[in-house]
């Protein structure tokens, strides 16, 4: 359980869950930063102006493509789906993934809808007919990745047991991906239909020509490691196996291919001649599914950074979250402070507010849940030890939690849920030792993802009660 919840930290995407009774953005953060809080505020009131609670056929649902189309996407939804948990917004969530699981079909060559309105239909701009539509291929295992995401924070086990989902699961990792694998290979294809080049995009780069993207390695590999750890859960062990040396064999041949070693770099785009493109800003991407060999992280970084200005808003949206979770703490506040910015061209896109809360609790804050064990997960990345930080009122568990960092060194828990919850609460550092309350603990270490110390300590929480634990 410590080993899967450290995956939570440090690999796996965060989804907290409303459970409970609660108003949706009830969600609290204070900070002694001003220019962080009223971002959040900002980030939080931008975020549930999207909210469509109402009579739309679609039912409820939450804007998540451009304004004015009154449509979700299958890449906005899988980003805003965090975002959308820390408002209360799982019962949301849940209508668009079963509906772009449901969409998934055989006459699209097992695409789904990759967007749909407020009708229930796919958006008539995306969608001519079954042979005339637009569809990126990192949208099915985006959506599969987030469905495994809304079942590890909520155990909601519609996720596991629906029959909608199951046909999904099923169809997205294996008819989908030999029907675009056309050399047999195991990497997907964009189309090469010159009349409809946009029915099959090999990746969520839409601006260059090519057939497989960077990010479609990434995030299928990502999907189907996922996948085996849901089918884990239901107890197909022999099925998460072969789905885990899938991903693995992805990984390693991505790894050989794709880097430039003498530019340090990944390339983008596999194009149809055989050449690679690059296209800097994209390794986001690979970051945020976990897709980069740990001795090329800084290399990645940089090269990240410094193509920033390059990026439009939809790929800065993804930037704040991943200098957290890669040990750029201050550049994670540059980022975040920068996401939320009046300034900001196009700040109004939906997921850019999203994506912000998202970089708060995941990155800033560090928290992680797996609902079904009742476990919450913490890590301070606060860039400083004079920076003290409060997210209150986490839906999470039948009712709320709140934690609060003091710095880098001093974590504090408010479990005000019906269940006793376990807290695995992380510090950067070394020793032997924490301070639980009054209480000397020994720890447990490990390491994040850029390779950085961590000490570990597990603590019980009853309902009701407040927990502190720190540094020594």
């Amino acid at each position: 359980m410590t080993r899967y919840l450290l995956c939570i930290w440090f690999v796996g995407s965060i989804a907290l869950t409303a459970a409970g009774q609660h108003s949706d953005g009830a969600v609290e953060f204070e900070c002694n930063d001003a220019s962080l809080q009223q971002g959040f505020q900002w980030a939080r009131a931008q975020a549930l102006s999207w909210v469509r609670r109402g009579h739309d056929p679609v039912g409820h649902w939450y804007e998540a493509s451009l304004p004015g189309r009154s449509a979700f996407c299958m890449r906005d939804v899988s980003h805003q789906l965090s975002g959308a948990n820390l408002l209360g917004l799982a019962d949301i969530n849940k209508n668009l993934l079963f509906r772009f699981a449901a969409s998934v079909d055989s006459s699209r060559d097992w695409c789904g809808y990759w967007e749909i309105d407020k009708e229930g239909g796919p958006a008539p701009v995306d969608y001519k007919s079954d042979l005339d539509f637009w569809f990126n291929l990192p949208g099915n295992f985006d959506v599969m990745n987030a469905c495994v995401r809304q079942y590890q924070w909520s155990s909601d086990t519609t996720y596991l047991q629906h029959p909608v989902f199951q046909r999904f699961y099923e169809v997205v990792s294996s008819d989908y991906i030999k029907r675009w694998d056309r050399n047999g290979d195991g990497i997907m294809e964009g189309t090469t239909d010159t009349k409809i080049p946009y029915r099959g995009i090999g990746s969520y780069e839409e601006a260059k020509e090519g057939l497989t993207g960077c990010d479609l390695i990434a995030i299928q590999s990502h999907a189907l490691s996922s996948l085996g750890n849901l089918l884990r859960d239901r107890g197909d062990r022999g099925r998460a196996a072969a789905l885990q040396q899938q991903a693995d064999k992805l990984f390693h041949r991505f790894q050989n291919e794709w880097w430039n070693d003498s530019g340090k770099f990944y390339y983008q785009f596999l194009q149809k001649d055989s050449n690679r493109l690059r296209n800097d800003p994209m390794q986001v991407m690979l970051l945020r599914w976990n897709f980069v060999a740990s001795s090329r992280i800084k290399d990645v970084l940089r090269s990240v950074l410094e193509s920033e200005s390059q990026m439009n808003v939809e790929t800065l949206s993804y930037l704040p979250r991943e200098l957290f979770r890669y040990g750029s703490p201050a550049e994670g506040v540059r980022a975040l402070k920068k996401l939320t910015s009046p300034e900001l061209k196009r700040r109004e896109y939906p997921e850019v507010s999203f994506a912000a809360l998202e970089a708060y609790c995941e990155g800033l804050m560090g928290i992680g849940v797996h609902a079904p064990d009742y476990a919450v997960s913490t890590l301070s990345r606060l860039p400083s030890d004079t920076l003290r930080a409060r997210l209150l009122h986490i839906p999470l568990f039948g009712g709320t939690i709140d934690v609060a960092h003091e710095g880098q060194n001093s974590t504090t828990i408010s479990n005000h849920t019906p269940q006793t919850i376990t807290w695995f609460a992380g510090f950067h550092g070394e020793g032997a030792w924490l301070q639980v309350a009054a209480m000397r603990e020994r720890a447990t270490a490990t390491l994040d993802l850029n390779g950085r110390k961590v000490l570990l300590v597990r603590v019980k929480v009853a309902p009701g009660a407040t927990v502190t634990a720190k540094m020594p």
